[in-house]
Parts: C-alpha cells; sequence; structure tokens
C-alpha cells in the first residue's frame, strides 16, 4: 500500500485510489519474494558474493547496466522530489529487465559451469541493489527478505537499514551487451510468435532453420545457442544453405530469417477447422462493417471521424482475412 502511494503521487495534485491498481502492486511484492526464494534455491550453502568480480557474460553486463541505468534514473527523481518516476523506475527494473528477462536466462547459465560464478555474483549483486533502492517505500518485505539473503551475501550489518545506498557505475560496463540481449529477445520474441500463429503449444520443442543473415547474426547463434534453445524449447537451431528451405512459417530478426518447418508440428485438419472460424468470423464482421458503411443515412450523419473508424475497422479485418487464408494455403499444403 505505500508503494502503491508513492507511485501514484503526483506533482502538487490529489492521490486518486485504484483497486486494480493495489492488486497490481501486491503482485509486485509477490514477484520479488518469489525472486529471493529462487535466489536461496539456487544459492550453494557456502556461497558469499566474492570481492573481486568474476568473469561475467555478456547478459550478466547488460543487467549490470541496465542497474546502474535505474540508479541514475531513481536518484534524479528523489532529487527533484518526483517520488512517483522514482517507484515506477525501481518497478519497470525489477519486474521487466531483471524478473522477466534476466532470472529466465540465468536459468541457463547457473546450469554451465563457465557461467555460473558470474550469474551469481549478478544475481547477489543487482537483487541486494534494489532491495536497497526499494527499502524506503517497502521496508517490510526488503528487510524480511534481506534477513535471509544477507549471509549467503556476504553482507555486514543486522538491517538493510544500515546498508549503503546503491551508487552507480559512472561508465557503462560493455555497451555491446545490449545489442547482443536485445538480438536474443528478438529472436525469442519471433518464434514465440509463429508459436501464437500456428496454436502450438509453449512447451512443445520445435526445430527452427536460419538463413541469410550477417557474420554478427552467426558469430551470436554460435555464442547463445544454449540460451536460444531452452528459452526458445528448441530440439534443434542450425543454418541453412540457399534453396534448401522447407515449407515453414518465418519470421525476421534483421537481415536473418527464422523458419519453422511445418511438416509434423501441426495438426492439419484441426488447424484448418480452427483457422475456418477464424474466417467465418471476420467474414461476419466485415459484411456488418460494409453494410454500414454503405448505409447513407449512416455516413451523412456520423462525424467523419466515426466514420475513419469504421472504415479502418474494415480494412483491418481484410488484412486479417487475407493472412488466415494464406495461412490455411500453406497448412493445406503439408
Amino acid at each position: 500500500f505505500r508503494f502503491f502511494l508513492v507511485s501514484i503521487m503526483p506533482d502538487g495534485k490529489d492521490i486518486i485510489y485504484d483497486e486494480s491498481r493495489l492488486k497490481g502492486y501486491q503482485a509486485f511484492c509477490n514477484k520479488i519474494y518469489n525472486t529471493a526464494r529462487y535466489l536461496l534455491m539456487n544459492t550453494p550453502e557456502d556461497y558469499t558474493v566474492p570481492a573481486n568480480r568474476p568473469e561475467l557474460s555478456k547478459i550478466d553486463l547488460y543487467v549490470l547496466d541496465e542497474l546502474y541505468a535505474t540508479i541514475e534514473k531513481c536518484d534524479a527523481a528523489l532529487a527533484g522530489f518526483h517520488f512517483s518516476d522514482y517507484a515506477l523506475a525501481i518497478y519497470e527494473f525489477l519486474w521487466k529487465t531483471f524478473c522477466d528477462q534476466y532470472i529466465e536466462m540465468s536459468k541457463v547459465a547457473l546450469k554451465d559451469a563457465k557461467l555460473k560464478d558470474g550469474a551469481l555474483f549478478t544475481l547477489y549483486t543487482v537483487f541486494s541493489a534494489a532491495l536497497k533502492m526499494l527499502h524506503p517505500v517497502m521496508p517490510f518485505i526488503t528487510e524480511a527478505i534481506w534477513q535471509r539473503v544477507k549471509p549467503l551475501a556476504g553482507k555486514a550489518g543486522a538491517s538493510i537499514m544500515m546498508q549503503k545506498y546503491p551508487t552507480p557505475d559512472t561508465a557503462r560496463i560493455d555497451p555491446a551487451a545490449e545489442a547482443d540481449v536485445n538480438w536474443i529477445k528478438e529472436v525469442i520474441m519471433g518464434l514465440r510468435n509463429i508459436r501464437g500463429e500456428l496454436n502450438v503449444s509453449p512447451g512443445k520443442p520445435i526445430s527452427v532453420l536460419l538463413q541469410n543473415g550477417h557474420r554478427d547474426d552467426r558469430e551470436r547463434v554460435s555464442r547463445f545457442d544454449g540460451f536460444l534453445k531452452a528459452l526458445a524449447r528448441l530440439d534443434s537451431l542450425q543454418w541453412l544453405n540457399e534453396g534448401e528451405a522447407p515449407l515453414a512459417a518465418t519470421a525476421l530478426v534483421g537481415d536473418m530469417t527464422l523458419l519453422v518447418p511445418l511438416k509434423g508440428l501441426v495438426d492439419v485438419q484441426a488447424e484448418v477447422n480452427r483457422l475456418n472460424k477464424e474466417i467465418d468470423k471476420l467474414n461476419a464482421e466485415a459484411a456488418r462493417l460494409d453494410a454500414k458503411l454503405n448505409n447513407e443515412a449512416f455516413t451523412a450523419r456520423a462525424p467523419e471521424d466515426v466514420v475513419a473508424k469504421e472504415r479502418e475497422k474494415l480494412a483491418d479485418c481484410q488484412k486479417a482475412m487475407a493472412q488466415l487464408n494464406e495461412q490455411m494455403q500453406r497448412i493445406k499444403a503439408l
């Protein structure tokens, strides 16, 4: 509730209570607690954070850079008394960058002997800094977690409130790390979109073929092969030569083409039935919109922006139908 109040505190205006938003921050508290559990479950009993930074992966470097950028945002917000900006900067970083992105990637790193030390160092460095940043607006949860995480992290002091507030590194650690992680995210998003279009379960392993791209793409595929296979649930990931491509669903990441072979991946008849239902719905909606737009009483009396929106809806329907029909042809060709 305290975090909720700070996050909606506009400059010089009244606070508007919002129960749904309060529940959203309750989920945020659960996310932080589950993150602490994840750290404790994956930490050796005798582990302490090393004084000297171990060798870090590009993914470790990326999240540390994002942490330092967040500290700078929080510092600027507090200096200007913009408390909602301070709270939301922590929220965005912890939920999206650290929990949704880095922790998922760390699950792969913790299983790799070469990456494990760097991943543990980064997990504790980032999470302990985030707890200290959160403490002024979320004192009870951060203190309770600190008391459990503190011995493993090798921190001294009876309470989190006695810890030094984190300061940013003045220079970015590795600017290239951001480009690498953004590339990984684009590949995973492209494959997730294909799964969604084909109605393939997120847990079902798929095979992926690659075409085109540049030398950087090939080098990244080689370096991040393990991350991509684990995070995107891949059976295999390999390059194709020109002219070898089978019938496949595709996505683009820059100039690189991702191909997911369709044969054996979907139940053809079930997918045809599903697509037919979607096309029928769109046909009915398109017919309704077309009749409405051909009704002179509507077009003459309705405001121009309302008529324009209806035309836009019709165009969207027609575009969606074209895409589904194209997908239907690909499925039937299997």
